[in-house]
């Protein structure tokens, strides 16, 4: 199911023909084009904060450079502990839109994020880190990360609804053979913790 999940959401457009929005961009490609770059500027970077993630759901085009150097330009006034007051204001600057009927802080700043997320971990790339506070690459999945950037971070516009279907449709074989050499690598993950947890009780009882 993973496998499946991913492969839609890695070609979502979140301007396509049967939804029309005003921000033309690719979801999880852009995201994971976002943190790279954060990783790249600050070795220590843990990803993109929770706070942060309004700005990029919010984002207009799918400019990763732009939503990098927005989002470096933020952390250099606020750090990381940005009130959501200023997210939300902000946000609706992005949106050009100033109906706070509908656009409320809670739907933005809360309901938003927390469903991103979720749709964007049931992919396998991206992992909480700093007790859920960062979103962050899931280091286990960097090659198929790497694959997902390199092909699908430009998409051709769909514009018809019978010609996104078939696009979403479209099983990329690549992926799956990517993502079985990952699951051996869960593998020797859970053997590498089995055997420290084991370290850890032996020593206890020594």
């Amino acid at each position: 199911m993973q496998k499946i999940f991913l492969n839609a959401m890695m070609k979502y457009q979140s301007n396509n023909p049967f939804r029309k929005n005003l921000n033309d961009n690719a979801p999880l490609p852009l995201l994971l084009n976002v943190i790279k770059l954060l990783k790249e500027d600050n070795n220590d970077s843990v990803g993109i904060s929770r706070s942060e993630l309004p700005f990029l759901i919010c984002w207009h085009n799918n400019n990763p450079k732009e939503v990098f150097c927005y989002i470096k330009d933020i952390r250099r006034k606020y750090g990381y502990k940005i009130s959501d007051e200023i997210v939300y204001e902000k946000c609706l600057q992005l949106l050009e839109n100033d109906n706070t009927k509908y656009l409320k802080m809670e739907k933005i700043c809360r309901e938003a994020v927390d469903e991103y997320i979720r749709k964007m971990r049931c992919t396998g790339m991206v992992s909480l880190r700093g007790n859920g506070r960062f979103l962050d690459i899931n280091s286990f999945e960097e090659e198929t990360v790497n694959y997902v950037i390199h092909n699908y971070s430009s998409y051709e516009k769909k514009i018809s609804e019978n010609d996104f279907v078939y696009y979403m449709g479209e099983i990329d074989a690549r992926i799956l053979q990517i993502q079985e050499r990952s699951n051996n690598q869960d593998s020797i993950k859970k053997i590498y913790l089995l055997r420290n947890t084991q370290k850890k009780k032996f020593l206890k009882n020594f």
